[in-house]
């Protein structure tokens, strides 16, 4: 791809998202093609768009001496640029003791722990990521894999809005209809170097075989797989939008909210259709604990089974939360804790 389509493709990205002009974007940058292609687009374009850039880079302490000389190109780039930023330094492994989570889990949760900080620190409208179309294929791939619903069929989103860390942060994609040989082909046409992660070809990680090994073998039965799977994403997401705005319809003469819990009414709840009843769990789940991590498939149908059964039952779910059904109604709260009383539906 041309330099000036992958400027329009990031214009129209930003000017969709609502975040342009005037705001304030914090730009995650690896020094990977995807995340330098990115960083210099938001460059080329903040004086049209009246924007102002914060770099961010956290080095993960996971590859020694390739992660310092990592953290040092990017802070020259920054500099070269003439970009504030926040640099930081983790150590992973250390980090990962005494969790039952994987390496890439643990490094994940970290480095969106440290964006949504700088974020808040920076009184910054924005995250700006630099997912590309191959990333979404893999999110995509990686969900139906895991077994996922609607929600996990759209993969990453172009805007969202998540909680880390206990801080809520707007994130952006601008690169998400980009191809990842579009950002290489960029970077190359502005004669810029990034660097290279030899971690990438490492097969431990679960992403890194969808990408080098079933991808690859899938393409063989469809050569355009990356752009069918994106295309899947891009469709759930709108059947997904809908699905949120009758949940949005239906909200008030179902479900009451006090501080971290939610009281369903079962009777109004089971007259919705199968598929509302999901999405509006998913919502109460969300209202309940703040975010929808590790929130499953299989967790919200058994919730949806609870709710049609008998009362006196209950189920744990992710994060500490207890999904509890009684006679006229069923709550969410964290567990352990004693129920406020909350106004009735």
């Amino acid at each position: 791809m041309a330099v000036p389509p992958l400027l329009r493709h990031v214009r129209t990205a930003l000017e969709q998202s609502g975040l342009a002009p005037g705001k304030l974007l914090v730009v995650a940058v690896s020094g990977g093609p995807d995340s330098l292609a990115m960083l210099h687009a938001l460059d080329a374009l903040r004086d049209s768009l009246q924007m102002r850039l914060h770099g961010a880079h956290l080095d993960h302490g996971l590859r020694g001496a390739a992660s310092k000389q990592d953290a040092r190109f990017v802070v020259e780039t920054f500099d070269r640029l003439g970009i504030a930023y926040t640099l930081e330094e983790a150590s992973i492994p250390a980090l990962r003791v005494g969790r039952r989570l994987s390496l890439e889990e643990v490094a994940r949760k970290v480095r969106y722990d440290f964006l949504t900080r700088v974020t808040a620190r920076q009184r910054a409208d924005a995250i700006a990521l630099g997912h590309t179309s191959d990333d979404q294929a893999e999110t995509v791939l990686m969900n139906i894999i895991r077994g996922t619903g609607l929600t996990g069929l759209r993969g990453m989103e172009p805007v969202a809005t998540r909680t880390f860390g206990g801080r809520q942060a707007v994130m952006v994609r601008p690169l998400l209809h980009v191809r990842r040989q579009d950002t290489v082909e960029y970077c190359r046409a502005m004669s810029l170097e990034p660097r290279e992660d030899a971690s990438n070809l490492s097969l431990e990680p679960r992403r890194n075989r969808v990408r080098n090994e079933l991808l690859p073998l899938l393409e063989e039965y469809n050569p355009a797989i990356r752009q069918a799977l994106a295309r899947l994403a891009r469709s759930a997401l709108l059947e997904v939008a809908f699905m949120e705005s009758e949940v949005d319809r239906v909200w008030h003469d179902t479900a009451r909210t006090g501080e971290s819990q939610v009281a369903l009414d079962r009777s109004a709840f089971l007259r919705l259709k199968p598929a509302l009843q999901a999405h509006l769990l998913r919502r109460s789940v969300l209202m309940a604990k703040g975010d929808l991590v590790d929130l499953a498939h299989d967790h919200v149908e058994g919730m949806a089974r609870l709710m049609a059964g008998p009362a006196g039952r209950s189920m744990d779910l992710p994060g500490g939360i207890r999904f509890n059904v009684g006679y006229g109604e069923a709550t969410l709260a964290p567990s352990g804790r004693d129920l406020c009383p909350l106004l009735p539906i």
